[in-house]
């Protein structure tokens, strides 16, 4: 049994050696510097949670020997009875390393009960009659987890000079070299009453983790200030503060607080010193404008003055040179809205600015205007009138004027003087600058005006110098005679005026509407495009009269029975009527436009008239039926084999119709034609007025001799 024990025992020594290695290797402590819980469990005192010095509890595990409150204490995982961290070994009470029992089997001894021959075959180390019998602490034998014969392990402490294993196994708690030592001051064990490991006791003072405190027991202030459980309390009931600085009655002086501060008396500084009153608990002085009187007020401060509280406690204000009290405040001596000892506010002033002068209100006006009553008045004014603001008297048809400071008059609108009196403008027995009568006409009555004789005609009648004349008389028209149109301006052509037969430049025109009162809008005899506007004269009929030749209508065009209007485009016509190209009824060479109703016949339908088609055109030849044609402006709007072409005429009107000679003024309609009696159209586009015609062009009248003969158009031409 001896024999097959040693093998055993020596892994067991093996395992003691590596396990107690690892105890003391203080690399297992992985905690990372600068951390709070590293700096504790390098403090070398013994922190909260720790169950020995910087190891156990939240730090790294205890090495062999230490103590320890349970196995994760120590670093070989084995607290023994007496609290202390053993080696794994096969006598340390705890089941262990490969044992099948307590300290026995696997790599220890045998367990109890076992047969046995000698000591050694036993983990107990003692082999008694009935084989291994566990050990004692009286049987005179080194066994268990005995360090010497009887004591150490689980026996009592062994004496100085004692085998140890730990310093658990000596009586003075002190193992160094594997024997019991007397304890020191530098053992590294908290032995000898000491309060903590080597200080305290017999040893030195401990240090203190909480510098507030100090002495053995870290029982003491270090900071003899202070004082209490935390030396947070100041020892002088005096201070108070932070660091004791300041005065515990705060109306005392620091540094000593033993004096009271100005404003306050008293042994302790309860009541307020002379010239002081009580503000919510602080004494402020009597004459504080922050806290004024009982009623501790704000005295209110002001731009132009310095506010002050008075020895009877009441606010009020210093004012400025320059600024005078009113009310609560200190006004300037010219502020407007506080003039003078009463406070008043000037009014407003057209024509100038109020102002307080020496404590009065006195307006500034502006140049052309003089003070009156507090007003700014124009100096011309008639009811204010110089620096006596006297009021001018009037007259009759005048009105009093003030010039230069002095009264006068001055005739109204609508009077003139005349004799030193002021007559009407429009009377006609003292007219004009020269007071002289206006002559009546016949068919009217004289005027007078702007200062001129006139006339105001009857109607039908409208005025030539100092007569009236009919208005159809061209004689006062105002407008040019004229031979052709190029002697015509801009939106004129020559027309001939019905009853005269005078030719002037005319107005052109589309219809009636576009002429004056009294005017009609009348066809250019030979013209399916031009009109210009002439005085209807007597007897003519306007649009709507009955007739039976086209000379009985203004407009020149009776159809069925009833004079047209004349028009250019659709645009001109009113309701159902369309603008429709006619032939004369007293020659077939003279085209009129005027308003009517038509049977709106499609381009190629059978007609006889112009009148039937929605084109307004129908035209024949001597070997096709006559149809209704289409107009054109290029040959590209006609069809194959057709040519966009102008109409050719035929003679001269008959002499004396609408009053004309025997020269006709003529034109054509641009038609799709295969008609040879035909003439190639005339380019541009037909307009009557400038503003009709694009960019950079202009309406022209242009006149063409065709066989001898003049026609005539007006087209926007490039200027």
């Amino acid at each position: 049994m001896t024999a097959s024990l040693e093998p055993r025992r020596s892994l067991a020594l093996v395992l003691v050696a590596a396990i107690a290695l690892l105890a003391g290797c203080p690399g297992g402590d992985t905690g990372g510097e600068g951390t709070s819980q590293v700096d504790a469990c390098l403090d070398r005192q013994l922190g909260p949670g720790e169950v020995d010095v910087d190891c156990g509890g939240p730090c790294r595990p205890c090495a062999v020997g230490r103590r320890c409150g349970a196995p994760a204490d120590c670093a070989s995982g084995v607290c023994g009875g007496a609290a202390t961290c053993l080696p794994a070994t096969c006598a340390n009470g705890v089941q262990d390393l490969t044992e099948a029992g307590v300290d026995c089997g696997g790599s220890c001894g045998d367990c109890l009960g076992a047969p046995c021959q000698a000591d050694d075959d036993c983990a107990s180390g003692f082999c008694g009659a009935a084989g291994c019998t566990a050990a004692s602490c009286l049987d005179g034998v080194a066994n268990g987890r005995e360090s010497d014969r009887d004591c150490g392990g689980d026996c009592a402490g062994c004496p100085l000079g004692g085998a140890c294993r730990v310093h658990a196994d000596c009586a003075d708690g002190s193992c160094a070299g594997a024997q019991c030592v007397a304890p020191s001051c530098a053992d590294g064990v908290q032995n000898q009453g000491e309060l903590g490991v080597d200080c305290g006791g017999p040893c030195a003072t401990c240090a203190c983790a909480d510098p507030r405190f100090v002495g053995d027991g870290c029982d003491r202030c270090a900071d003899a200030r202070f004082t209490g459980p935390e030396c947070s309390d100041c020892a002088d009931p005096r201070f108070a503060g932070a660091e004791c600085e300041a005065c515990a009655n705060p109306r005392m002086v620091a540094p000593d607080c033993d004096a009271c501060r100005p404003e306050y008396a008293g042994d302790a500084c309860e009541r307020c010193a002379t010239g002081h009153h009580d503000c919510g608990g602080a004494c402020v002085p009597d004459d504080d404008v922050a806290t004024c009187g009982a009623r501790c007020s704000a005295c209110p401060d002001s731009a132009h003055g310095d506010p002050v509280c008075t020895a009877d406690g009441e606010c009020a204000l210093d004012c400025d040179v320059g600024a005078h009290l009113c009310g609560a405040d200190c006004a300037p001596d010219d502020d407007v809205t506080r003039c003078g000892a009463s406070c008043t506010r000037c009014p407003t002033v057209d024509h100038g600015t109020a102002r307080c002068v020496a404590g009065a209100c006195a307006p500034a006006c502006v140049p052309g205007y003089h003070a009156c009553d507090g007003r700014c008045v124009p100096d011309d004014s008639a009811t204010a009138c110089g620096a006596a603001c006297a009021v001018c008297p009037g007259a009759s048809g005048a009105r009093s004027v003030c010039e230069g400071g002095e009264c006068g008059l001055t005739c109204l609108d609508g009077y003139h003087e005349c004799g030193g009196a002021c007559r009407a403008s429009g009377d006609v027995a003292t007219c004009g600058g020269r007071c002289e009568p206006c002559p009546a006409p016949t068919h009217g009555a004289a005027t007078c005006e702007s200062g001129q004789c006139a006339v105001a005609c009857d109607a039908g009648y409208r005025a030539c110098g100092a007569d009236c004349l009919p208005a159809w008389d061209v004689t006062c028209s105002g407008r040019p005679a004229c031979a052709d149109h190029l002697a015509c301006g801009a939106d004129e052509i020559c027309g001939a005026w019905a009853v005269s037969g005078t030719r002037v430049c005319s107005a052109v025109c589309r219809g009636d509407a576009e002429c004056g009162a009294g005017q009609i809008c009348t066809k250019l005899p030979g013209s399916a495009q031009l009109a210009y506007c002439q005085a209807l004269a007597p007897g003519l009929g306007a649009a709507g009269a009955a007739c039976a030749l086209d000379a009985q209508c203004g407009s020149g065009g009776c159809y069925d029975d009833a004079c047209m209007a004349s028009c250019a485009t659709p645009a001109d016509c009113a309701g159902a009527a369309e603008c429709t190209a006619f032939a004369d009824a007293a020659s077939a060479t003279r085209l009129v436009a005027m308003c009517a109703a038509t049977g709106k016949l499609d381009v190629g339908a059978a007609c006889f008239a112009a009148s039937q088609c929605a084109s307004g055109w129908c035209e024949g030849s001597t070997t096709t039926p006559a149809t209704c044609r289409t107009t054109c402006v290029a040959d590209a709007d006609c069809a194959t084999g057709e040519r966009c072409l102008v109409v050719r005429l035929g003679d001269d009107p008959a002499p004396g119709a609408f009053g004309i000679s025997g020269e006709g003024l003529y034109d054509g309609a641009a038609i799709c034609s295969r008609n040879a009696q035909v003439l190639p159209a005339q380019t541009g586009v037909p307009c009557l007025r400038d503003a009709e015609c694009g960019s950079g062009q202009k309406c022209r009248t242009e006149e063409r001799v065709i066989d001898g003969r003049r026609t005539v158009r007006r087209l926007c031409r490039a200027q």
